[in-house]
């Protein structure tokens, strides 16, 4: 079952768990591709779908909304996990669980009521600690390098447990079959 792993991010981190789903499914056996969802056309070549965001301000990567409303007809019909990434909650223009967790982007209520995932995970990594200079700039790792000292990134065991359970899904029977 070929699986996208499809992903938006802002500093890098959100590619970082992308990859990492992606390994974990490949060593479980399934067939991996990961992307930006910006250079992702053609879904037919899927049959189950990981999609990804980094969080700002309490709301998802534009692309990742704009790759999941233009691709919504397809996504229905197919399996689909969904994972935020990025500070959320309480003072991020999302609402905290009432378990103290991390919240979902306040734009991902509306997609999710259509596409009903499989399950979304919200990753809290957290802003740098201390003089962060600029919104978004200094202090910040740069695209494609990882979080920096003093930022956290998304813990690699939540992670990895989360892809297991994809895998687990991915490899389990079929319903009616």
């Amino acid at each position: 079952m070929p699986v996208l792993v499809a992903y938006g991010s802002r500093q890098g981190a959100t590619r970082g768990i992308a990859d990492r789903v992606a390994e974990v499914l490949r060593a479980a056996g399934q067939v991996v591709d990961v992307r930006p969802v910006g250079t992702v056309g053609d879904l037919s070549g899927y049959d189950a779908f990981v999609v990804g965001g980094s969080v700002h301000l309490g709301r998802w990567h534009p692309e990742v909304v704009a790759f999941l409303r233009a691709h919504m007809h397809e996504l229905l019909y197919r399996p689909v996990w969904l994972f935020s990434n990025g500070p959320t909650g309480a003072g991020t223009g999302g609402a905290a669980r009432e378990d103290g967790g991390a919240a979902a982007p306040e734009d991902l209520a509306s997609i999710a009521e259509t596409l009903r995932p499989r399950d979304h995970h919200a990753f809290s990594a957290a802003l740098p600690s201390g003089d962060v200079g600029p919104p978004g700039r200094a202090g910040r790792a740069q695209p494609g390098e990882g979080p920096r000292a003093g930022e956290e990134a998304a813990d690699v065991d939540e992670v990895e447990s989360w892809a297991r359970e994809i895998a687990r899904d991915l490899a389990a029977p079929s319903p009616g079959l």
